[in-house]
């Protein structure tokens, strides 16, 4: 299987409460689900104390950084292509692979390339 991501931008749908509920691409189609009282395995009670995902600041800080994942896909692949180019024209200062190494890490995990553990 070789599917390739929704293009961005991504943007932040709401509920009726202001809760984000969606990540929506470009055309406004629903490219993901966030979770919602009710939901099969929302947590109820003392998983929902200060910090938890499932507090409406916990959705709300994943949606931001979900949304974003296009942006920042992007951001690192140009990053990684200065980075080796620098590298290449003996041009960076030697601890570049400090940043090469996670940032195509990430990017091999954010395309499918990561090796499963």
């Amino acid at each position: 299987m070789n599917a390739q991501h929704t293009a961005g931008p991504w943007t932040i749908g709401t509920t009726k409460q202001g809760i984000p509920g969606t990540i929506r691409d470009g055309l406004s189609r629903v490219v993901a689900f966030l979770p919602r009282e009710g939901d099969v395995g929302y947590p109820h009670g003392e998983d929902l104390r200060a910090g938890s995902p499932y507090t409406p600041e916990g959705i709300t800080a994943n949606a931001r950084l979900i949304a974003a994942a296009p942006d920042l896909l992007m951001a690192a692949q140009l990053s990684l292509r200065l980075l080796d180019y620098l590298a290449a024209e003996q041009k960076g200062r030697g601890e570049d692979w400090i940043a090469r190494v996670p940032l195509r890490a990430a990017i091999e995990k954010a395309v499918g390339l990561e090796v499963p553990a």
